[in-house]
């Protein structure tokens, strides 16, 4: 059987990176073939703001993926995130249909969702992006977590549901970005999602995590319990945040704020002498300008903590903050701060570790160049990159399990069943009109009723009133 390759894209407010990937030795590995990364000039906050700009970058970290791994790119899966992101909590029934046991089938899981779909209320210009079932009830009953309403018997089957909407317009850049570079959209999906499959194990998902992935522009959060997301928010504030603090205070260039923000910085005051000097280049000549470690920190801690104050505001208005058995587990470019995880825990009150991708990768071979670049993909700024990777082979692999059931149910019907019937008696074939008959009639008077009639039927090749 031919390798499943896939393509996942992070298409971030600082960086645009490529993984390319494969299932590794067991289901929950995977080896990656390729990767590639470059800046994102043209997203701000999650945002395409320039699809052009966006295009040519996404072009370039794909080709380099793509020249590693030596396959040919067609199709990708992206993540979405943003200020435009909402979650809301609706529910659905619909009606068992008669069987002999009156059983809940698969199928009516399905056509639960597939009605909330059509029946839910969502902000006008938005859309649905995913459905989580939260919990489920069988006439009037409520059941338990661990319990599948399928083969539970009853009439009306009612469903809790997360339901996570993005404004339809933003996801359409993003998605024209990547057309224009010349890929197919494949599937899109919401990032801390992906992060939550690079970065957490089953244990996790079960017991109950907050994710908490802090990129350049947005903070996204995602709570996991019984194997799905409980809750998920975004906060728009982030590690740019503290860059442009750092830019401001320093007076020197982004790029290099960003480097001394990742290395040098720490996120407690506390644990940097006073006396720490570091010097760092300039341009045109000029002397090396030195910067304070100490004050750095200090820079650094107020907006940290910030956000880690919006984080437990969301957690304890979603009332999740008291029920993670696993605390928080930190990922995403702003997690290699040092100090954070110390920061988030004192600000949330609640057990923090570092999140990284190690968990689900697998070297392709024992060479002392894949054990180096292991090293570097183990990196948290990469989990949503991996995690989309991981999203597109379950993907795959869950529409081929479906196409051949689909075909083995289709091979074990027989034929005069899947055959349309032939139609007994057929509708008698209406003579052509003479030329007489063909010519237009005077009409007849129109009469109030019958005016009544033809304003509530509206002519559907003629929109004209």
């Amino acid at each position: 059987m031919e390798e499943q390759i896939v393509v996942g894209l992070d298409i971030g407010t600082t960086k645009i990176a490529c993984f390319i990937g494969m299932r590794g030795s067991t289901p929950d590995k995977i080896k990656i073939l390729g990767y590639g990364r470059c800046p994102s000039n043209g997203v701000r906050f999650g945002i395409v703001e320039n699809l052009d700009v966006t295009a040519k970058a996404i072009k370039k970290a794909i080709d380099e993926a793509s020249d590693m791994a030596n396959v040919e790119v067609k199709g990708v899966y992206i993540g979405v995130a943003g200020q435009h992101i909402r979650t809301d909590s609706m529910e659905a029934a619909i009606n068992i249909p008669e069987n002999q046991y009156q059983l809940i089938h698969q199928e009516d899981i399905v056509r639960l969702e597939e009605h909330l779909r059509k029946t839910a209320i969502i902000p006008e210009g938005h859309e649905i992006i995913h459905i989580f079932a939260q919990a489920y009830c069988v006439d009037g009953t409520m059941l338990s977590n661990d319990i599948s309403p399928v083969g539970v018997s009853g009439n009306v089957l009612k469903g809790i549901f997360n339901v996570v909407t993005g404004n339809s317009n933003e996801i359409r850049k993003l998605i024209q970005s990547v057309q224009i570079a010349g890929y197919e959209v494949k599937d899109i999906i919401l990032e801390p999602v992906a992060s939550s499959y690079a970065v957490l194990n089953q244990a996790d998902r079960t017991d109950g995590i907050a994710l908490v992935d802090i990129g350049g522009g947005t903070t996204d959060i995602a709570v996991l319990k019984d194997d799905t997301i409980r809750f998920s928010s975004v906060i728009a504030m982030a590690g740019n945040v503290v860059t442009n603090d750092i830019v401001a205070n320093f007076k020197i260039v982004p790029r290099l704020a960003e480097k001394i923000k990742t290395t040098l910085g720490s996120c407690l005051p506390s644990n940097v002498n006073e006396q720490s000097w570091v010097g760092i280049p300039t341009s045109h000549g000029q002397p090396r300008q030195e910067i304070n470690l100490h004050t750095l920190a200090e820079i650094i801690k107020p907006r940290i903590e910030t956000i880690f104050g919006l984080v437990a505001l969301d957690l304890e208005n979603s009332h999740n903050l008291d029920n993670l058995v696993n605390g928080i587990a930190l990922t995403g470019g702003g997690a290699n701060m040092k100090d954070i995880r110390d920061l988030a825990a004192f600000v949330t009150g609640v057990h923090c570790h570092i999140g990284k991708p190690d968990v689900h990768l697998e070297p392709m071979d024992d060479s002392e160049e894949q054990k180096n670049r292991m090293n570097e993909y183990n990196n948290p700024m990469y989990a949503t990159g991996i995690g989309l990777v991981i999203h597109g082979l379950r993907f795959e692999e869950e529409c081929a399990l479906s196409q051949k059931a689909k075909e083995a149910e289709e091979a074990a019907t027989p034929e005069k069943e899947r055959t349309a019937p032939e139609i007994e008696n057929p509708l008698p074939i209406e003579p052509t009109p003479t030329e007489e008959e063909s010519k237009p009639k005077d009409p007849e008077p129109i009469r109030g009723w019958q005016k009544w009639i033809r304003s509530l039927i509206k002519d559907p090749f003629n929109d004209e009133d």
